[in-house]
């Protein structure tokens, strides 16, 4: 039998259990905290890599102004991918993959526009550039000519496919199980798993970050201080000894 509606009924009836938004919000940093304690040491070297990047105006402080000017634009690229990256990772630890790798993937592109521009000296052209459109410096048109391209590619690759479009496999991810149930993701998920993969990805965007900042620091090394060169190699050693699995570089 259809279901009728009860025509004495003059009010909407509330559900018995209402989720708001406020309570997605707070479920939000529960899960957070959770991620942080089981995913520890994905935490701690993001977190390093990240705070590196952070504080790098004190590494400057002794350039020359030739030098500050040139890299004006190198700033202007590292400071959208790294406040990107920072929401992506915490997006991650919500248990929102998907999102954290849509966000994750202009992350790379622009990483790997700096990366050419440090390891060919184009900073002229990276000023021209970010003026109107990216020609010349286009990810596509480049990414094959930078070192460790071709892992970046298959980075890349697995970030679009995941997330940056409206694809199955983005739509398949939305469900995870909790409990013996299939659950779908509204704003925070508990799947350790899926998460662990998501803050790999975001560890080798990291590291690439770390690794673009060294060489375009390399060539000033004797007014960088020497500290900046100690931690990366640190982060590299970290990374080879406990996550070479992920990404054995070239």
């Amino acid at each position: 039998m259809l279901y009728e509606p009860d025509k004495n009924k003059t009010e909407i009836e509330q559900p018995k259990r209402s989720l708001s938004l406020e309570k997605i919000f707070d479920l939000q940093d529960k899960a957070l905290q959770r991620a942080l304690t089981a995913h520890q040491s994905e935490w701690e070297f993001i977190k390093d890599c990240i705070e590196l990047i952070i504080n790098r105006k004190f590494l400057e402080e002794n350039l020359i102004d030739i030098d500050k000017e040139k890299l004006e634009s190198v700033r202007a690229i590292l400071n959208d991918a790294l406040s990107t990256l920072i929401n992506s990772f915490k997006i991650a630890l919500y248990g929102c993959h998907s999102d954290s790798m849509t966000l994750l993937r202009p992350v790379i592109e622009e990483l790997t526009v700096m990366n050419y521009v440090v390891q060919e000296g184009l900073f002229d052209t990276a000023s021209y550039e970010l003026k109107g459109n990216l020609k010349n410096l286009k990810f596509e048109n480049i990414v094959d000519r930078v070192k460790d391209g071709k892992i970046i590619k298959e980075l890349y690759g697995r970030i679009s496919n995941l997330a940056a479009h409206g694809t199955a496999s983005r739509i398949r991810s939305n469900l995870y199980a909790l409990n013996g149930k299939i659950l779908p993701k509204v704003g925070v998920a508990i799947d350790p798993e899926r998460t662990k993969r998501c803050l790999h990805e975001i560890m080798r965007a990291s590291l690439y970050m770390v690794r673009i900042l060294a060489d375009l620091y390399g060539t000033k090394r004797e007014i960088i201080s020497g500290d900046f060169f100690i931690t990366v190699s640190r982060l590299e050693t970290i990374f080879i000894e406990r996550f070479h699995e992920i990404w054995k570089r070239c």
